[in-house]
């Protein structure tokens, strides 16, 4: 499971003067059509392709060269298993870090002398931790879940017996309740001991959201135990029996995660319309985006994955248009072309501590049909 502690290699790197890092984030999700048929490494040489045009020529072109065809190398081999990937690549020092994430993370390229790690902390920052548990009368499974990676906690076994026998005669009907009493008591200690365990584990991992799984019984009084904190936690409820294994729950987890995604998208998107239509510091559509990103004014940028668009970016005031070529209509020096002008907004609202939301699915095709991209104002 990624953790700080794993991108200390690229915080402590240190490159020298003369030969940045090349920092490479791709789309490697194979829901995509585009993505498949090296259509990964098609995309990975049109971010490096624009990535020599912003470099000034000199002896750190010969370097970036080198560092991108040291990233094609890896990438003519490289088998996609997520969504995104993060690619650290300094050839001169024999350097390559990698990571395949389940996240979309907007993809990139910089040519910097320290590795742009920001998309990465805020990934771990944002990204929810799950807590599970799978339990029934006997034993329970206590379980955490986070950027596609499970680990199992804890084990627990109810230390007296629940089970009630069953008798037959009028002499044994007594004997036969109190059983089924003491096989209930014995069950309520059991359950109470693995909310005690739940309270521990989320102490110890500060997990997000709860997933409680089990009988109806048993969860309806693993719930009813529970702290209000932990109880406010519970996101769903299921029925998997106690014998499920850790690959089926995860993928259960993840389905969960991306019902929940496209919730909290569609949900932005409607806010983000909503506001827009009001005038309450809200645009919609790329000229309106635009500007308010000139004025500095985008405080979060909503857009959707598609095809890149091009654009043009003035070599003097550095203003972005939608016009790849010709003067700039502030400045009128001459406008560079841009291979993808939406991602290049996304840089630069990134640069300047803005937050970014990707959108898929049902959002995206809501944004497309009001005007994509848009943005939630500062001022």
């Amino acid at each position: 499971m990624l953790s700080r502690r794993d991108l200390e290699p690229l915080l402590k790197y240190v490159s020298s003067k003369f030969s940045p890092v090349l920092s490479l984030y791709l789309d490697v999700d194979l829901a995509r059509p585009a993505n498949r048929n090296r259509g990964i490494l098609v995309a990975a040489r049109a971010l490096l392709a624009a990535l020599r045009e912003e470099s000034d020529s000199g002896p750190q072109t010969a370097e970036l060269d080198g560092d991108a065809r040291r990233a094609e190398t890896f990438l003519a081999d490289y088998a996609p298993s997520g969504k995104s990937l993060a690619l650290f690549c300094d050839a001169s020092e024999d350097f390559l870090w990698h990571h395949t994430l389940p996240v979309h993370l907007q993809p990139d390229a910089r040519y910097r002398p320290d590795p742009h790690v920001r998309p990465l902390l805020e990934m771990l920052e944002e990204q929810e931790r799950y807590g599970i548990v799978l339990l029934d009368r006997r034993k329970a499974h206590l379980y955490s879940a986070a950027l596609g990676e499970i680990e199992e906690h804890s084990e627990a076994f109810a230390p007296l017996d629940v089970s009630s026998r069953r008798t037959t005669g009028t002499d044994h009907l007594f004997s036969e309740k109190r059983s089924q009493r003491r096989a209930q008591e014995h069950a309520h200690l059991h359950i109470k001991h693995v909310a005690s365990m739940l309270r521990r584990l989320q102490h110890e991992i500060a997990f997000d959201r709860l997933v409680i799984s089990g009988p109806v019984e048993a969860t309806s009084e693993l719930h009813r135990l529970l702290p209000r904190a932990l109880a406010d936690r519970v996101v769903a409820t299921w029925k998997l029996p106690i014998e499920t294994k850790a690959p089926d729950l995860l993928r259960e987890v993840a389905a969960l995660q991306e019902r929940r995604d496209s919730e909290r998208q569609f949900t932005l998107i409607e806010d983000l319309i909503a506001a827009a239509g009001n005038g309450h510091q809200a645009v919609v559509g790329l000229e309106r985006t635009l500007e308010a990103l000139r004025g500095g004014r985008v405080l979060r940028l909503v857009y959707v994955a598609d095809e890149p668009i091009e654009g043009g970016i003035c070599r003097k005031c550095r203003s972005l248009s939608r016009r790849a070529s010709g003067e700039c209509n502030f400045c009128r020096a001459p406008l560079d072309r841009v291979r993808d002008l939406v991602g290049r907004m996304a840089r630069l609202v990134s640069d300047s501590g803005g937050g970014l939301d990707r959108l898929h699915g049902p959002a995206a095709s809501r944004l497309r049909a009001a005007g994509d991209p848009g943005a939630f104002l500062r001022f």
